[in-house]
């Protein structure tokens, strides 16, 4: 109990530095910290598979923890006949598992759930020392998914960091420019988080074209030579495929997230 309660008060003297220098709340750095170790404890568990990251937490991901983590998890899920139950017994297990590296103690049997058809949201009660935060996570459910590619996410302190799988960044992103076309009302967010990603990665041209065009196909939408963009390195980045697009032709260039152009 003293070897816990030593490496309990060492992690909260370490996060109340990193507050101090983001200038966030220790309750909130608190919050991100459990964030993270949850999904450690997803990555070492059998069901780190069954889970991709999406959305905003993707995003921050790949950007390689610039910035702050989102305030909610969001995961996909295949469908399935059992799949809300198949969810809660996956994560009443994944918080049970105990890593006093951390300090951080999951309460599963605590675990608060809301169910709609197409997902499912879970409220997920941590401590860490006197702090008692909760953790949102939402997981969609989904028929199909691609092939899945792992990333690290950003560890705050010197511990192992999650392996997480998600969808390839050319599918991701694909899927972000499309938004640009369907909800011009999102563009500014939509725009922000690509140009996260164009900072850090390296990207297939080819494989980002071949899934514009499905992905297009199956959103029943067509490419018109107006342009969606006005300035920026988003727009640096897509008008040569757009231009390729429109002309029905092939791109083979690669993008450089070091260098931030197409080569």
């Amino acid at each position: 109990m003293e070897k816990i309660n030593t490496i309990t008060a060492d992690v909260i003297t370490q996060l109340t530095k990193i507050a101090e220098m983001k200038k966030v709340s220790i309750e909130q750095l608190v919050a991100f910290y459990c964030q993270e170790r949850l999904l450690y404890r997803l990555s070492t568990s059998s069901h780190y598979d069954q889970f991709y990251i999406e959305g905003d937490l993707f995003f921050f991901t790949l950007a390689e923890g610039v910035g702050m983590p989102p305030n909610e998890l969001t995961l996909t899920a295949r469908k399935s006949a059992y799949q809300h139950d198949i969810v809660q017994q996956a994560f009443t297990e994944i918080c049970s598992f105990e890593i006093q590296e951390d300090g951080v103690q999951f309460l599963e049997n605590d675990i608060e759930s809301i169910i709609t058809d197409t997902s499912i949201q879970l409220k997920i009660p941590a401590t860490l020392d006197t702090i008692t935060t909760y953790i949102e996570v939402k997981i969609t459910f989904i028929e199909n998914r691609i092939a899945p590619t792992t990333y690290t996410f950003p560890s705050m302190l010197d511990l192992k960091p999650a392996e997480l799988s998600t969808s390839s960044v050319e599918f991701v992103v694909a899927q972000a420019l499309l938004d640009i076309f369907q909800y011009p009302s999102m563009t500014s967010k939509i725009v922000e988080d690509i140009e996260r990603v164009l900072q850090t990665q390296n990207i297939e041209g080819r494989k980002l074209q071949a899934y514009l065009e499905e992905l297009s196909d199956q959103r029943h939408l067509t490419w018109e030579s107006t342009p969606i963009l006005e300035k920026g390195i988003v727009k640096q980045f897509f008008n040569p495929i757009y231009e390729v697009l429109l002309a029905d032709e092939e791109f083979f260039k690669q993008w450089n997230g070091t260098e931030q152009a197409w080569q």
